[in-house]
């Protein structure tokens, strides 16, 4: 476990230095570009949200994600989400359930579900195949999820050639 860890890390990281020395945005510092590649998004929306939700905003002002004392806020108070909650959301959760998901698959090589035979086990292996696949294409090709229509062209290749290509090439 300790040399796979430290396996993914040093790999990791040299992933995210490649990815900040190739990025294409004069604009940002290194801590920008980093917090751009890891840094949990969405989740400082639910938290600007939740947290203006709950506080007197008349009396303290809006939350801001970022500033000391909104931060240090959310820290100490037991109804706002500190920064550590998109951490959690984006990394902690994903890895505990792949490592929940790995072990029960662990499990149920050992010892089928229930008793069943693997002939009929098979059907909800491949379901979750099949889900992990989708995933992992959704993954490399996000525009797949969007909307074809606005690709200009009516056909269906055109639609399929809008889809599957990066946002950045020109067509």
């Amino acid at each position: 476990l300790g040399a796979g860890l430290a396996v993914f890390f040093t790999i990791w990281i040299m992933c995210l230095v490649l990815a900040g020395i190739s990025s294409s945005a004069p604009d940002l510092t290194p801590s920008g570009k980093i917090w751009a590649i890891v840094g949990w998004h969405g989740a400082d929306d639910l938290r600007v949200k939740a947290n203006n939700c709950v506080r007197d905003t008349d009396k303290l002002g809006k939350w801001s994600p970022g500033s000391w004392s909104s931060e240090w806020e959310a820290l100490v108070r037991h109804d706002c989400f500190a920064i550590s909650f998109g951490f959690l959301i984006k990394y902690f959760s994903c890895a505990l359930l792949f490592v929940i998901t790995l072990i029960n698959i662990k499990n149920d090589i050992v010892d089928p579900y229930g008793g069943y035979p693997a002939e009929l086990l098979a059907v909800g292996q491949m379901i979750f195949v099949f889900m992990v696949f989708l995933v992992v294409v959704i993954g490399i090709f996000p525009r797949v999820m969007y909307d074809p229509g606005h690709s200009g062209g009516s056909s269906t290749a055109s639609k399929l050639k809008w889809m599957l290509t990066p946002r950045e090439a020109k067509l």
